[in-house]
């Protein structure tokens, strides 16, 4: 099965400090090993992840420790914290990441997503999307854009680390597509002659 997600921000202190979903934490390291339980009670090593940037903040060393109790097969979309020292170590360090571009594109059912740690502003229209992190527990600007960071998980009916079927994403992207296709149509029938 194929997953997503982003912004687990492994070993990072002080995102418990401006993070509302991570403010329950009594410190870094119950943090990380929830992020590890949930993940892994929903992964398996047969799974691929499609982790969309920003691993851990800090040593590279440890950022790479919790990486490597992670199930599953990991695609990195590197993320602004992904540091060139981080890249390097999981490049060494981690046999089931593969690194991806910043920025990918895929296509199915008619439909186009852009998958980049940064949200990409694309406009409304309804098959054209961007799957994105960065924002952590802020909303999307954009009905088009999906955000899919580990804070952000209430959104997804999901638990805090626990990465997104990526069957849900598909699943919102028809709702949003329909969505955008009726206001357009109610647009047209309304506009005057």
């Amino acid at each position: 099965m194929e997953y997503i997600l982003s912004d687990l921000h492994f070993c990072h202190k002080n995102i418990l400090n401006f993070e509302p979903p991570r403010a329950h934490f009594q410190d870094v390291d119950q943090m990380n090993d929830t992020i590890v339980e949930h993940w892994n009670t929903t992964v398996t090593n047969e799974d691929t992840v499609h982790f969309v940037g920003d691993f851990g903040i800090g040593s590279p060393a440890k950022v790479v420790e919790q990486i490597n109790r992670l199930n599953g097969k990991i695609l990195l979309y590197p993320g602004n914290h992904d540091t060139t020292k981080i890249i390097k170590k999981i490049e060494t360090d981690c046999p089931r990441v593969t690194i991806m571009p910043l920025m990918v594109k895929f296509k199915f059912s008619a439909m186009v997503a852009f998958i980049s740690h940064y949200p990409v502003e694309i406009g409304v229209r309804p098959n054209l999307f961007s799957i994105h992190g960065h924002i952590h527990s802020n909303p999307s600007s954009m009905i088009t854009q999906l955000n899919i960071c580990a804070d952000n998980h209430a959104a997804w009916g999901t638990q805090f680390g626990e990465p997104i079927p990526f069957d849900r994403i598909k699943e919102r992207m028809f709702e949003i597509r329909e969505q955008i296709e009726t206001t357009q149509k109610d647009k047209r029938r309304n506009q005057p002659s």
